[in-house]
């Protein structure tokens, strides 16, 4: 696996049929839908990427702000694996370069475990402005 930093999602678009093809051999088809998604919805967002080969496994869209590293989305092919903790590592030192010390990101039903895990707490003062926000110091 390896993890690549985007300047925009535009760089990446064709991607998308990689994503398809990747989680649909891999019988998560749910995950295709969402990576497609993130890619069609979000064309000129930064992003950290995971790949295996060509195929895309796991994206993190972020956004800086004065204070904080915001994640708005975030997906990955399979649970479990450390994809995703490889994508909030890169992410942590992407604010530690821009001076910035909380991530924060939005969460969806099931993933307050995953984000519990890697330290971060609930937050409701988010610059991003989203109420349903956790904050990680880095």
């Amino acid at each position: 696996m390896v993890v690549i930093r985007v300047k925009s999602t535009s760089e990446i678009a064709s991607s998308i049929d990689a994503a398809y093809r990747y989680a649909g051999a891999h019988g998560v088809y749910n995950a295709q839908s969402i990576l497609g998604e993130i890619l069609g919805n979000y064309y000129d967002e930064k992003a950290v990427i995971v790949k295996v080969g060509s195929y895309l496994i796991g994206i993190a869209l972020y956004r800086i702000y004065p204070n904080e590293l915001h994640i708005p989305e975030f997906a990955v092919v399979k649970q479990g694996i450390g994809i995703g903790t490889m994508i909030v590592k890169e992410l942590a030192k992407i604010a530690e370069e821009n001076g910035i010390h909380s991530l924060t990101a939005n969460y969806g039903p099931g993933a307050k475990g995953f984000y519990d895990k890697l330290g971060f707490v609930e937050n409701s003062e988010s610059l991003a402005g989203n109420p349903a926000a956790l904050v990680k110091r880095v």
